[in-house]
């Protein structure tokens, strides 16, 4: 029952499938020594998610968030994530697949990894050069696998993150946001709106003009409610800055797609 890739299906009903089927393998003793669990909103995409409050990126981005917590939670409560009686434990890799076209501070290719274990430093930034592939030789080091190729042979593992001694770190309910909250504003959704003329079936179809859409439209919710708070909606100066901003999204929109999508 778990949906695929579908944008019109909440993360959340992701999470509520998930911890419903690892409820059942717990009761049965069936739990596996891994598990891969998929959360595909994050993507963003149309603009037809009717089960989500406000379809934009932001909202889409923020519904996988709070299916991530729900996952989370629910097995770090669970007995598979920390036995007491053997001092051992589960770990629990996220990333993204990729960066989806959306540059941060450093450099386009960048994409966050977390840790969470019993066996985590506690709030510890790590150094080390890591890849994708640096999680797939970390479970196979868990897993006593051996490497796949010489991309996870060769990749740096990721123990820099672990600790032997147990962190005694919980997780309650109440202690992360269980609503996606973030509301768009009509000049942001007018921006998303544009996604509707892309193609965004397939995973990272078209994702240099998704992610750009996606900046702009929150460049825009930030505008309006700024101008909101200073009174200035009616202003030109205001109704300049959105023009523009509209202006440049149609202009990406106008462009082919990236490469990458027609290989």
């Amino acid at each position: 029952n778990y949906p695929g890739y579908n944008f019109n299906i909440s993360d959340q009903r992701r999470a509520l499938e998930f911890i419903r089927d690892f409820d059942r393998m717990i009761r049965n003793n069936t739990v596996p020594r891994l598990l891969y669990i998929y959360l595909p909103n994050d993507h963003t995409g149309g603009t037809v998610a009717t089960n989500i409050l406000s379809p934009t990126a932001a909202q889409q981005v923020e519904d996988g968030d709070v299916a991530l917590g729900m996952v989370v939670q629910h097995i770090m409560n669970s007995q598979v994530y920390y036995d007491p009686k053997d001092d051992t434990g589960a770990a629990i890799f996220i990333t993204y697949d990729d960066a989806q076209s959306t540059n941060d501070h450093i450099h386009p290719h960048r994409t966050p990894l977390t840790l969470v274990s019993p066996f985590a430093k506690p709030r510890y930034v790590g150094k080390q050069h890591y890849v994708t592939a640096s999680v797939i030789k970390t479970e196979e080091l868990l897993l006593g696998l051996p490497p796949n190729n010489l991309d996870d042979l060769f990749a740096t593992d990721l123990r820099d993150l672990f600790q032997s001694e147990y962190n005694h770190i919980t997780l309650q309910a109440g202690q992360f946001n269980r609503v996606a909250m973030y509301q768009a504003t009509p000049a942001g959704q007018r921006v998303w709106n544009l996604v509707k003329t892309l193609d965004t079936a397939r995973p990272d179809q078209d994702s240099r003009r998704l992610g750009a859409l996606g900046r702009i439209s929150m460049q825009a919710d930030e505008l309006y409610m700024q101008a909101q708070r200073e009174d200035k909606l009616g202003s030109s100066s205001y109704r300049e800055q959105q023009e523009k901003l509209i202006s440049i999204a149609e202009s990406i929109v106008k462009n082919e797609a990236d490469s990458e999508d027609e290989n």
